[in-house]
Protein backbone atom coordinates (compact mmCIF):
# COMPACT_ATOMS: atom_id res chain seq x y z
CA UNK A 1 0.00 0.00 0.00
CA UNK A 2 0.99 3.90 -0.58
CA UNK A 3 2.15 6.04 1.66
CA UNK A 4 1.19 9.49 1.13
CA UNK A 5 3.08 12.38 3.56
CA UNK A 6 1.95 15.89 3.79
CA UNK A 7 4.92 18.46 3.41
CA UNK A 8 7.31 18.55 5.96
CA UNK A 9 7.53 21.18 8.68
CA UNK A 10 11.21 22.59 8.99
CA UNK A 11 12.13 20.01 12.01
CA UNK A 12 10.08 17.21 10.68
CA UNK A 13 12.09 13.64 9.32
CA UNK A 14 11.53 10.57 7.52
CA UNK A 15 13.29 7.75 8.30
CA UNK A 16 13.70 5.08 5.53
CA UNK A 17 13.68 1.44 6.68
CA UNK A 18 17.29 1.86 6.37
CA UNK A 19 18.08 3.90 9.61
CA UNK A 20 21.11 5.53 8.20
CA UNK A 21 18.80 7.50 5.43
CA UNK A 22 16.32 10.30 5.93
CA UNK A 23 14.04 12.93 4.03
CA UNK A 24 14.07 16.03 5.58
CA UNK A 25 12.38 19.66 5.17
CA UNK A 26 14.70 21.62 2.57
CA UNK A 27 13.93 25.96 1.92
CA UNK A 28 12.77 26.79 -1.15
CA UNK A 29 11.14 29.75 -2.50
CA UNK A 30 7.69 31.16 -1.88
CA UNK A 31 4.78 28.50 -2.58
CA UNK A 32 7.52 25.61 -3.34
CA UNK A 33 8.02 22.52 -1.61
CA UNK A 34 11.68 21.22 -1.09
CA UNK A 35 13.21 17.81 0.61
CA UNK A 36 16.69 16.97 1.39
CA UNK A 37 18.02 13.46 1.59
CA UNK A 38 20.84 12.49 3.97
CA UNK A 39 23.05 9.36 4.76
CA UNK A 40 24.37 9.07 8.11
CA UNK A 41 23.63 12.66 9.02
CA UNK A 42 25.57 13.82 5.87
CA UNK A 43 23.40 15.67 2.98
CA UNK A 44 23.77 13.90 -0.35
CA UNK A 45 20.86 15.59 -2.08
CA UNK A 46 18.37 18.06 -2.49
CA UNK A 47 14.79 18.46 -5.00
CA UNK A 48 13.15 21.20 -5.36
CA UNK A 49 9.52 21.50 -6.54
CA UNK A 50 9.86 22.85 -10.36
CA UNK A 51 7.40 23.21 -13.60
CA UNK A 52 10.74 22.56 -15.55
CA UNK A 53 10.54 18.49 -16.30
CA UNK A 54 13.94 17.09 -15.33
CA UNK A 55 12.59 13.78 -15.71
CA UNK A 56 10.45 11.32 -12.85
CA UNK A 57 14.25 9.50 -11.61
CA UNK A 58 16.97 11.75 -9.88
CA UNK A 59 18.97 9.52 -8.60
CA UNK A 60 19.12 5.56 -6.81
CA UNK A 61 21.73 3.90 -4.73
CA UNK A 62 22.58 0.35 -2.87
CA UNK A 63 23.10 0.34 0.97
CA UNK A 64 22.32 -2.40 3.94
CA UNK A 65 18.65 -2.27 5.79
CA UNK A 66 18.26 -2.39 9.55
CA UNK A 67 19.16 -6.17 9.36
CA UNK A 68 22.51 -5.56 6.73
CA UNK A 69 21.26 -7.20 4.42
CA UNK A 70 21.65 -5.52 0.45
CA UNK A 71 18.83 -2.39 0.28
CA UNK A 72 18.22 -0.46 -2.99
CA UNK A 73 16.32 2.98 -2.91
CA UNK A 74 15.71 5.85 -5.75
CA UNK A 75 13.70 9.26 -5.63
CA UNK A 76 12.31 11.81 -7.55
CA UNK A 77 9.44 14.46 -8.40
CA UNK A 78 6.10 12.97 -9.80
CA UNK A 79 5.55 14.02 -13.47
CA UNK A 80 2.94 17.24 -13.56
CA UNK A 81 -0.45 16.47 -13.63
CA UNK A 82 0.53 13.04 -11.90
CA UNK A 83 -0.54 11.50 -8.45
CA UNK A 84 2.20 8.58 -8.80
CA UNK A 85 4.72 7.01 -10.43
CA UNK A 86 5.20 2.84 -11.11
CA UNK A 87 8.69 1.75 -10.07
CA UNK A 88 10.47 -1.69 -10.34
CA UNK A 89 14.01 -2.40 -9.16
CA UNK A 90 15.83 -5.00 -11.59
CA UNK A 91 18.53 -6.98 -10.65
CA UNK A 92 20.79 -9.49 -12.82
CA UNK A 93 18.56 -12.32 -14.57
CA UNK A 94 15.10 -12.68 -14.13
CA UNK A 95 15.11 -10.75 -10.50
CA UNK A 96 12.57 -7.80 -9.51
CA UNK A 97 10.87 -6.08 -6.83
CA UNK A 98 7.76 -3.86 -8.70
CA UNK A 99 6.27 -1.29 -5.52
CA UNK A 100 4.12 1.51 -5.31
CA UNK A 101 6.89 4.71 -4.19
CA UNK A 102 5.69 7.08 -0.99
CA UNK A 103 4.88 10.08 -2.24
CA UNK A 104 6.15 12.94 -0.20
CA UNK A 105 3.86 16.56 -0.40
CA UNK A 106 2.40 15.37 -3.73
CA UNK A 107 5.55 16.22 -5.79
CA UNK A 108 7.84 13.85 -4.37
CA UNK A 109 8.16 10.42 -4.50
CA UNK A 110 10.79 7.38 -2.78
CA UNK A 111 10.89 3.90 -3.34
CA UNK A 112 13.07 0.76 -1.39
CA UNK A 113 13.67 -2.80 -2.00
CA UNK A 114 15.24 -5.69 -0.43
CA UNK A 115 18.12 -6.27 -2.49
CA UNK A 116 20.92 -5.39 -4.42
CA UNK A 117 19.47 -4.27 -7.89
CA UNK A 118 21.24 -2.90 -10.89
CA UNK A 119 18.43 -1.09 -12.45
CA UNK A 120 15.39 1.43 -11.62
CA UNK A 121 12.48 2.15 -13.90
CA UNK A 122 10.20 4.86 -13.11
CA UNK A 123 6.34 5.28 -15.60
CA UNK A 124 4.02 6.90 -15.37
CA UNK A 125 1.85 6.88 -18.18
CA UNK A 126 3.70 7.09 -21.38
CA UNK A 127 6.43 8.73 -19.61
CA UNK A 128 9.20 6.30 -18.76
CA UNK A 129 12.71 7.13 -16.88
CA UNK A 130 15.67 4.42 -15.91
CA UNK A 131 18.55 4.90 -14.17
CA UNK A 132 21.03 2.61 -12.64
CA UNK A 133 21.78 2.69 -8.73
CA UNK A 134 25.35 4.11 -7.14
Amino acid sequence: MQTRYPALADDERITLSSPHWSIRAAKAGPGRHAIALYHRDEFVDVLVQTPIDQGMIRDAWHGTGPDGEPWTMAWGRLPAGAGTVDVEFTGRGRTSHRTEPSVLAEVFWFAEAPGRFHRVSAWSGELRDVVRPG
